[in-house]
C-alpha cells in the first residue's frame, strides 16, 4: 500500500531537495541515536551525520508515533510522515547506495480496519516526487543482467559510467 520513489543524487542535490522541502513547510524529524530521541530539524545546519531515520513531517498531519520497542524509532506505517533515506557515495568501494522517499497513505489497525491518513500528506508527498522528477533524469541503468529505470543525477551517472556500482 505504500508509495515510493528511488533516486541517486549527490549530497549537494540532496541538500537542495531538503531545502525545497523546508520551503514547503516541512520539518525533518531525525532519530538521534546518540541522545536516543527524536529531533526536529528546521534547516540544513540542524541535520547531523549521526541522524538517521529521517522523516518529513508537518504538524497539520497530526501526531506521529514511536514504535512499541523504542521511544526514538518511528512507527512510519501509522505515523503521518514521509520517510527519507539519503543515498551515499563510497569512493573507496566505488559504490552508490540508493535514496528514497516513501509514505504509507493508509494502513490496517489492530482490528483489521483500513485507516486513511490525511489526504494532505499524499498531496505533499506528490509535490516532493514532482521535484525529484523535475531535477533528476529518469534513465536506464544495468544492474546485474537487467535494465532498470531509475532517477539518476548527471554526476552519479558519470560515476556509473566510470565503473561505480549503483546499489
Amino acid at each position: 500500500m505504500g508509495r515510493q520513489i528511488i533516486f541517486y543524487m549527490e549530497k549537494e542535490l540532496q541538500d537542495e531537495f531538503i531545502q525545497f522541502a523546508f520551503n514547503q513547510g516541512f520539518v525533518l524529524i531525525a532519530q538521534d541515536h546518540e541522545i536516543q530521541q527524536f529531533v526536529k530539524c528546521k534547516q540544513l545546519s540542524d541535520i547531523k551525520t549521526l541522524h538517521n531515520g529521517l522523516y518529513f513531517y508537518k504538524e497539520i498531519y497530526g501526531p506521529y508515533y514511536n514504535t512499541k520497542w523504542s521511544n526514538y524509532h518511528m512507527n512510519d506505517v501509522e505515523s503521518p510522515v514521509i520517510q527519507f533515506s539519503r543515498n551515499a557515495v563510497n569512493h573507496e568501494k566505488k559504490q552508490v547506495s540508493q535514496g528514497r522517499i516513501w509514505m504509507q497513505p493508509k494502513y490496517y489497525n489492530v482490528q483489521g480496519e483500513i485507516i486513511e491518513k490525511d489526504s494532505q500528506l499524499t498531496k505533499d508527498y506528490n509535490i516532493l516526487v514532482k521535484y525529484i522528477k523535475k531535477c533528476i533524469p529518469y534513465r536506464g541503468i544495468k544492474l546485474g543482467n537487467r535494465i532498470y529505470k531509475e532517477y539518476v543525477s548527471d554526476y552519479i551517472m558519470k560515476l556509473y559510467e566510470e565503473g561505480y556500482h549503483l546499489m
